[in-house]
């Protein structure tokens, strides 16, 4: 009986040795799946953090270079806007110089005091060039351009679209020596009471002296007065481009 006892506790004993590398081997492979698991659940979560921090740079990378066209485009845009600029008053210089016997030393100093004149009002630098190109064509002095132009400046108070039109009457009126209504007009269309200036100046009623133009009696010498009447210390125009600068600011 005691033989047969110990035979199965030999059996088992023989069995528990057989089959115990067997659980262990399981074990194993049981934490090492799990370690292998939890590795490729970490991989996968550096492989998202990976793409999200490609993405947000790509992102940030389209945003750069959008703006960076934005700034290309807007810098080419004005350096064409400068250099458009550049040639268009290299080409008034030119043209000016053609009523200055050729003077392109009088013409750029000339050109200079323009532009000064309208950093410091309203009037922009082309509309008053062109203004002295037309009056020295129509036989404004060069001495009296600048104070023809200021003149006009201030009456048109730095509207530049006015101005240009008082320009074309000026000199028209000038060239002429005769005011006529049609030219007068694109002062009185402007809001400027020149009907009264001139007759005030001649000392004569409104009624009387649009029968002097009528007649064709009254040249550019009567224009001048007026104008300077207009723009004089106790005019209504006084250094009004000054003024309307000083209200801009």
């Amino acid at each position: 009986m005691a033989s047969k006892l110990y035979t199965v506790t030999t059996m088992f004993q023989a069995v528990d040795r057989m089959t115990r590398p067997v659980s262990q081997m399981r074990s194993s492979m049981e934490i090492f799946g799990k370690t292998t698991n939890a590795t490729v659940d970490k991989i996968k979560k550096n492989m998202r953090s990976f793409e999200n921090n490609l993405y947000s740079m790509n992102r940030v990378a389209r945003d750069s270079f959008f703006k960076l066209g934005i700034a290309i485009t807007a810098a080419t845009g004005a350096m064409g806007i400068m250099l458009k600029k550049s040639a268009d008053i290299e080409t008034a210089v030119i043209k000016i110089s053609t009523k200055l016997n050729g003077s392109m030393e009088q013409s750029t100093a000339l050109v200079r005091e323009l532009q000064s004149l309208a950093a410091n009002t309203p009037l922009t630098t082309m509309p008053v060039l062109d203004a002295a190109d037309l009056l020295l064509a129509q036989g404004v002095k060069p001495m009296n351009i600048m104070k023809t132009i200021t003149q006009l400046g201030d009456i048109s108070q730095g509207k530049d679209e006015l101005f240009s039109s008082l320009v074309r009457g000026y000199s028209r009126i000038y060239s002429e020596d005769r005011i006529t209504r049609e030219h007068l007009d694109r002062f009185v269309f402007g809001g400027v009471p020149m009907y009264e200036a001139l007759a005030k100046s001649m000392g004569l009623s409104i009624g009387a002296m649009s029968k002097e133009i009528e007649k064709g009696n009254l040249g550019k010498d009567d224009l001048l007065l007026a104008i300077e009447a207009l723009t004089s210390e106790t005019g209504a125009y006084n250094r009004a481009m000054e003024r309307q600068m000083q209200t801009l600011n």
